[in-house]
């Protein structure tokens, strides 16, 4: 399986080669139907890193990083009467946020309905009331920034490029942060009483990183990925409290160029990555006996069409897809870059691919 879903797929020096067919078959899409003012605002983006879809799934962010602002889209479903399956979504009333604290907006994370941390490049963390702003009747509003996380002494933020929270309590959650060049991530203790505030910070992992580009938490928060750009891979942390997790990683996902997007399915038994500097995404499954050792992907599939990524490919780093996210209720995958700023599509078809699959990877 492992060697046939990897057939056609050849680097050379970094750069991504398609050798199998001129015109691939990609897994289907789910269809997009947006309103003129969506449509208008997707088309206004420059370059897209992060999206994310809301807890309650009824909106969806995507960070423009050299926009300096993020956008925001109401989302709804249509599906058919007859199978319960998802046929398109549809994408309305715009809103775009900024602030003069946006920096380069590169990573996204809710900690609820209201309230998203936003990661800027050459900025801190803040974060932002996001429920109010996005019932305004303008397009275009100013975000209300309701605090920083810097990382203190002990956990310094630098050059943060991604950023996730998990909750550990009605008002505290688990924050890390992918500090790209600066080359490991760090972990900071959000609490909410009033106001917001950071009890502790320190560093979670450092050895063998390089560039980290993405995290995650699983939906049970026992296990942490995080994508490492410079070392082509996956790493996975199994994660039990602040004091007794390891730091180090148990399970190394391999085979993937410059992975960047990350996410765990809603069961857990699954991580999809995306690569920044190839038209693919990857799916890896989880072993009986947990996540450990080194793994190949389970599935790879091409996810960009060749003549989009290639528009984007100036470098062996980029044109690939960069944000990554998953509405798990539903089963559906989205995933942005530059030149092709929304696409959503089935998990099952990377985590359960027909059985004729492979004829349509390169």
């Amino acid at each position: 399986m492992i060697s046939q879903c990897l057939c056609g797929i050849f680097r050379f020096m970094n750069v991504w080669t398609q050798t199998s067919s001129s015109h691939p078959v990609l897994p289907a899409r789910i269809g997009i139907s947006a309103s003129d003012q969506a449509q208008s605002s997707l088309d206004n983006l420059r370059r897209t890193e992060d999206v994310r879809f809301s807890p309650a799934g009824n909106r969806l962010v995507l960070a423009d990083y050299e926009g300096n602002k993020l956008l925001f889209l109401s989302i709804d479903f249509e599906e058919s009467t007859a199978s319960g399956d998802t046929r398109k979504v549809v994408l309305h009333s715009p809103v775009e946020i900024r602030s003069a604290s946006f920096s380069e907006p590169h990573g996204l994370s809710f900690l609820d309905d209201s309230t998203l941390l936003v990661a800027n490049r050459t900025g801190l963390v803040v974060i932002v009331e996001v429920a109010s702003r996005q019932q305004a009747d303008a397009n275009s509003v100013d975000a209300k920034i309701l605090g920083t996380i810097d990382g203190g002494w002990f956990g310094k933020i630098e050059t943060p490029g991604s950023v996730a929270a998990f909750p550990t309590g009605r008002h505290s959650y688990d924050v890390l942060v992918c500090n790209n060049y600066k080359d490991c991530v760090t972990q900071h203790r959000l609490h909410k009483a009033g106001r917001f505030f950071v009890s502790t910070n320190r560093i979670f992992a450092k050895k063998g990183v390089r560039i980290p580009d993405g995290a995650a938490f699983s939906p049970d928060g026992r296990w942490i990925a995080i994508s490492n750009h410079s070392t082509n891979n996956v790493l996975v942390y199994e994660y039990a409290s602040w004091f007794v997790s390891t730091r180090q990683p148990v399970c190394r996902l391999e085979g993937v160029g410059f992975p960047h997007g990350v996410q765990f399915t809603a069961d857990g038994q699954y991580i999809l990555t995306v690569d920044a500097g190839a038209p693919l995404l990857f799916a890896y499954a989880k072993p009986a006996d947990g996540w450990q050792g080194d793994l190949q992907p389970h599935c790879v599939r091409q996810v960009l069409p060749t003549n989009t990524f290639l528009k984007g490919h100036t470098s062996p780093l980029e044109g690939g897809p960069k944000g990554l996210d998953i509405r798990r209720d539903k089963g559906i995958v989205v995933i942005t870059c530059e030149e092709d700023p929304l696409a959503f599509f089935d998990v099952a078809e990377f985590t359960d691919p027909k059985p004729d699959a492979d004829q349509e990877m390169v």
